[in-house]
C-alpha cells in the first residue's frame, strides 16, 4: 500500500470506490463505487453511482448497493461497513442530500467529463449542502431553483461549450443580454460563463479531455486502427493537413489537424508526415493497420513507396476522390453532359448572386404561387462529385418556376 504523502488521508471505505478528478468542493471530491463499475461498465456506472467521497456517503451507497452486496456476500458486506465504525449500524443517513450523489441528468450526456483533470482556472468551489430533514417543509418556492455545486458547473460548462460549437455561434452569443435573460429566467441563480472563459478555459480543457479519450479508444482497438487524412486551405487560405482514426467497429475518432503551409507537396514531403503519424501514434500505444489517402499524384506516389517500407499496413486510395475523379472523366467524355453542366452550374451561379437580388426576388415569388413554398439552389463544389447532383436537382425541382 502506498504511504499517504500529504493532503487529505483516505478513509477506510476508499479501497471500495475509485475517486475521480472532479473536486465537488475545496475539501473532497467525486468518487464512484468500484463494484458498480465491474458489474454494469464504467459509463453506466458513471451515471447510477456518482457521490461525495466522504465516509458518511461512501457508507451510504454502498448500505443500498445490491453490486456491492453481491461482490463480497452478506457477512463481509456487513463487516465492511460497521467492523471498524463506533457509529454501528443505526448511523443516521439522512444527512446525505444531493451533494453526495451528482446529477443523473448531467451526468447522463457527458459523463467523459469525471475525469476531467483539475487545473488551478478552474470555476469557484461551491459548498456541498447538507440537510438533516428529509421532509419536505417550507414555501414551494425553495424547492422550484437551486444553485449547481462545482461538478455541476464543469458539465453545465461543457454542455455550453458543446451548444456553441455544433450551432456554429460565436463565443460572444454568450454574453447576449437576451441569452443571460434566458438563462436568468430558467434559473435565476446560475451564473454563466464569460466569452473568453468559454473560448479559453472550458474550450481548451474539454479539448485536451477529448484528445486523452479518443487516445484511450484507439489503445483499446485489438484489430487495429485506419488512418486516414486529406488537406484543405480553411478560410486564412492556410493549407491544413487533418488526420482520423477510424476503428474496426466504424468509430471515427479525430486525431489531429497541423498547418502544413510553409512544407512541400511533392512525395517525399509526404512520406515524411506519414511517417510521423506514425511515431505519435506508437507513442502512444495505438496500433494502424490502414493508411487512406487521396489519389494527388503525390499521394499516390508515397503510398507505392511507403508499401515496401511498411509490409504489415495496407495503403489504400480514397475511395470517394476515386468516385470523384470518375465522374469528373463521365462528363469531360461527353459534349452532351458537359454542355448540360456548364449551364447548370451558371444559371445557380446566378440566381445565387446578390447582384442580382431582383431577379432572385422574382423566382422566389415565382416558387411561392406555384409550390406555395421556397426552394434554394445548390452550388457545386468541385471536390465533391454529389455536389454536383444536388445541384441538378435543385434546378429540376424549381424548373417550372425557372421557365
Amino acid at each position: 500500500m502506498k504511504q499517504h504523502t500529504g493532503g487529505k488521508p483516505p478513509h477506510r471505505l476508499t479501497p471500495y470506490v475509485e475517486v475521480l478528478s472532479i473536486r465537488v468542493n475545496k475539501s473532497n471530491r467525486a468518487a464512484a463505487c468500484k463494484a458498480c463499475i465491474n458489474k454494469l461498465g464504467r459509463e453506466l456506472a458513471l451515471e447510477r453511482s456518482v457521490f461525495t467521497n466522504t465516509k458518511t456517503c461512501v457508507k451510504a451507497h454502498l448500505k443500498k448497493c445490491p453490486q456491492f452486496a453481491e461482490q463480497h456476500g452478506e457477512e463481509a458486506r456487513l463487516e465492511i461497513l460497521y467492523g471498524s465504525d463506533e457509529e454501528g449500524q443505526n448511523i443516521d443517513t439522512s444527512s446525505v442530500t444531493h451533494s453526495s450523489t451528482i446529477s443523473h441528468n448531467f451526468l447522463s450526456s457527458s459523463s467523459e467529463a469525471t475525469t476531467m483533470p483539475h487545473t488551478t482556472d478552474m470555476p469557484p468551489s461551491r459548498p456541498v449542502r447538507h440537510s438533516r430533514n428529509r421532509s419536505l417543509k417550507g414555501p414551494i418556492e425553495n424547492y422550484l431553483v437551486r444553485d449547481l455545486n462545482s461538478a455541476e458547473y464543469i458539465i453545465f460548462e461543457q454542455h455550453l461549450l458543446k451548444a456553441t460549437v455544433s450551432n456554429g455561434w460565436a463565443f460572444r452569443w454568450i454574453e447576449n443580454p437576451e441569452v443571460i435573460a434566458l438563462f436568468k429566467f430558467l434559473n435565476p441563480v446560475i451564473s454563466l460563463p464569460g466569452r473568453r472563459a468559454l473560448a479559453g478555459r472550458i474550450l481548451s480543457s474539454h479539448s485536451a479531455e477529448l484528445q486523452r479519450k479518443q487516445v484511450v479508444d484507439a489503445k483499446k482497438e485489438e484489430i487495429g486502427n485506419t488512418l486516414a487524412f486529406d488537406g484543405w486551405k480553411n478560410v486564412n487560405h492556410q493549407e491544413i493537413l487533418g488526420s482520423v482514426l477510424i476503428t474496426s467497429k466504424g468509430k471515427v475518432l479525430v486525431w489531429g489537424a497541423e498547418d502544413i503551409s510553409g512544407d512541400g507537396a511533392c512525395a517525399i514531403d509526404v512520406v515524411q508526415k506519414i511517417r510521423d503519424f506514425f511515431m505519435r501514434a506508437e507513442s502512444n500505444g495505438i496500433k494502424i493497420i490502414a493508411v487512406v489517402t487521396d489519389s494527388a499524384s503525390a499521394y499516390a506516389a508515397a503510398r507505392r513507396q511507403m508499401r515496401l517500407e511498411y509490409t504489415s499496413i495496407v495503403f489504400l486510395p480514397c475511395f470517394a476522390h476515386q468516385a470523384n475523379l470518375c465522374v469528373a472523366d463521365i462528363f469531360k467524355s461527353s459534349p452532351q453532359y458537359k454542355i448540360a453542366s456548364s449551364g447548370a452550374v451558371t444559371i445557380v451561379a446566378y440566381f445565387t448572386d446578390n447582384r442580382h437580388s431582383s431577379w432572385i426576388s422574382k423566382l422566389r415569388q415565382e416558387q411561392k404561387a406555384l409550390y406555395g413554398k421556397y426552394y434554394a439552389l445548390v452550388r457545386p463544389t468541385q471536390t465533391r462529385w454529389n455536389s454536383y447532383y444536388f445541384c441538378f436537382a435543385s434546378l429540376v425541382r424549381s424548373k417550372r418556376a425557372l421557365k
